[in-house]
């Protein structure tokens, strides 16, 4: 083992606090940002026995933690890195930490071309999304592991470890990996909010509605509307957004929100506006618009598409316009 990985075998070794929480998520920072040493056998079996021995009771081996981590399927081992989360958030972050740095390795891999794009979209609706912004002429290229979706999950994990900060870097990345995940935007707005930065979250919020088109992002993204508005002490805006929250799907957060609401208002005051009233009372227009559903139709009926990714949009086209319909 050369001196350098001696020396931040030290630095681990001297830098314990003796909080076993602390301690973890120093080594997994430091892990991550020297990842190569974790191909040295003699690095690995060092720092091994170094946590086996100061954590008696709380670690496993880290051989075999890398172990797993090589050898899992990406959709088993986030599946149980969230469940792990529920439990032992500290040491999900770990676990997910050295995976996704192992992850990343893949980047190099990738070499960008002419009218090619390598991003993680999958979903045919986000498929869409990208042909409708870039045209015929640019190439969807997939990538081989789903970045977008495991920066996504990293990010869930790191908020339930209370590591906010951290946490929306890890959402920004998923949006690079796939610019038109609606959930990603919004969940990444709610953090903005719980942090205060409720500045932050109105352009984010935007960005999910824009390409939302299931009820629960729409009605997500009112819901997260309002409470930027409610913040800025607009509470008639709040009260008809969280209205519009509820018409979409009717979630406990909304349903609380609103009610304190119309408590507090003068009965005079409470006016429920329609869809796009309340859309254009604060400068907005309908999500999707009639524009977008209309090429919607088109990319359905024109581009080559599974039987299932087909079906998949007819099902999605229809459920909206069912849904706008109830708007007017």
């Amino acid at each position: 083992m050369s001196e350098k990985k001696e020396d931040l075998l030290n630095q681990i070794v001297i830098q314990k606090t003796g909080d076993f929480e602390t301690d973890l998520r120093h080594i997994a920072q430091t892990l991550r940002d020297n990842f190569d040493y974790i191909e040295d056998e003699a690095f690995i079996k060092a720092l091994d026995q170094y946590l086996v021995e100061a954590y008696t009771d709380k670690a496993d081996s880290l051989e075999t933690i890398l172990t797993d981590i090589k050898q899992t399927d990406d959709e088993e081992f986030m599946s149980n890195m969230k469940k792990m989360s529920q439990d032992n958030p500290t040491r999900a972050q770990f676990e997910t930490s050295l995976f996704i740095r192992k992850m990343e390795e893949d980047f190099s891999e990738i070499r960008p071309r002419m009218y090619e794009k390598n991003l993680s979209i999958y979903s045919p609706i986000d498929q869409f999304e990208f042909w409708l912004e870039n045209g015929s002429e640019m190439i969807l290229k997939p990538t081989k592991r789903d970045y977008a979706n495991l920066y996504k999950d990293y990010a869930r994990i790191l908020v339930t470890s209370n590591e906010w900060r951290e946490a929306t870097e890890m959402y920004q990345q998923a949006t690079l990996w796939n610019p038109y995940d609606a959930p990603a935007y919004l969940e990444l707005a709610e953090l903005y909010q719980n942090m205060g930065q409720y500045g932050m979250s109105y352009p984010t919020i935007l960005s999910g509605l824009k390409h939302a088109y299931f009820p629960h992002c729409l009605a997500q993204g009112f819901y997260l509307l309002g409470q930027f508005y409610l913040s800025k002490g607009d509470t008639m805006s709040a009260y008809e957004l969280f209205h519009l929250s509820l018409l979409w799907d009717e979630s406990e957060e909304a349903k609380k929100a609103f009610y304190e609401l119309m408590e507090q208002m003068p009965e005079q005051m409470r006016v429920d506006l329609t869809a796009p009233e309340v859309l254009a009372a604060v400068n907005l227009s309908m999500y999707p618009d009639a524009e977008k559903l209309a090429a919607l139709e088109n990319y359905i009926n024109e581009a080559e598409l599974s039987d299932e990714d087909k079906e998949k949009l007819i099902e999605t086209y229809q459920h909206i316009i069912g849904e706008l319909s109830k708007m007017k």
